[in-house]
């Protein structure tokens, strides 16, 4: 895993801080969930996810700095 964004949440009214880290060569495991969590994983293509930004379907902060620094990533290494 590598750390790939450092920032800010809310500037001039929080301190808090975020980090977005970056993993690759993962391999599938066994979830082990609590007894109330119940989470669903979709797979979407980061040119279809460009696109939900676009459109404004993608709207928080994290998500979007991500997928923004994803997109220049990947550009750069072509």
């Amino acid at each position: 895993m590598e750390e790939i964004l450092y920032f800010y949440v809310s500037p001039g009214f929080l301190d808090e801080t975020m980090s977005i880290y970056l993993a690759e060569g993962l391999r599938p495991g066994i979830a082990q969930p609590e007894e109330d969590e119940k989470i669903t994983t979709r797979f979407i293509p980061l040119s279809e996810t460009l696109l939900m930004v676009d459109k404004g379907l993608i709207r928080d902060a994290k998500t979007l700095a991500s997928v923004l620094w994803l997109a220049q990533h990947k550009r750069k290494s072509r």
